[in-house]
């Protein structure tokens, strides 16, 4: 499995966004309009966006630091705190990430995980395979394709049931935490880019 990865990240780098899910799509079996779709719902295409789970507002002071950098949001949600943080540049992204891993460092039982990139991959995820999780970040082609093989877990899974497979992409494996109001938005926007990349 990883030498698949390493042999992806040296075929996709260097394609454009529209090649990319083309190109994820048509290695791993995939259509991509389906990973175009995930992409939109998750960050809107944004290639270097965050979201984190903390259990306090703490991280916001680091955010706060380098404002200048990127723009962030953030709400309660029960006893957590869902921070969004969207990076324009990746320069700015890669000083943001490593920023963020020092203060997780220093701050251990803070976060309770995070979510990254333009398709918004969970941390855990990429930990569990043991990948180099500032690359999978930073690299929107290595990003789309993990996205591609989560898809195709999930896909194999629930076989090959559609809207069990889009909720298990977003909630992950426990069928007890789908509503199917991720598949719905998700169907709503599929149905919006299939039309646009048809003109």
């Amino acid at each position: 499995m990883v030498k698949v990865f390493i042999f992806l990240n040296i075929l996709i780098t260097s394609l454009l966004s529209n090649s990319l899910y083309k190109t994820v799509g048509d290695y791993l079996d995939i259509n991509p309009l389906l990973l175009k779709t995930f992409s939109f719902i998750e960050t809107s295409e944004s290639d270097y966006a965050m979201n984190i789970q903390s259990k306090t507002k703490k991280i916001l002071k680091l955010l706060d630091k380098y404002s200048s950098s990127y723009k962030y949001s953030y709400l309660k949600d029960k006893e957590k705190y869902i921070i969004s943080v969207n990076v324009n540049d990746k320069q700015k992204a890669e000083e943001f990430y490593d920023n963020f891993i020092i203060f997780i460092k220093s701050n251990p039982k803070e976060i309770i995980t995070y979510d990254l990139g333009r398709m918004q991959i969970n941390n855990r995820n990429i930990k569990r395979l043991k990948l180099d999780e500032k690359k999978y970040y930073l690299d929107k082609g290595l990003n789309i394709f993990f996205a591609g093989v989560i898809f195709n877990d999930c896909k194999r899974i629930f076989k090959g049931s559609l809207s069990k497979t889009i909720e298990c992409y977003h909630y992950g494996t426990d069928e007890s935490k789908f509503t199917y109001i991720y598949f719905d938005k998700f169907y709503s926007q599929f149905l919006k880019v299939a039309n646009y990349e048809q003109k």
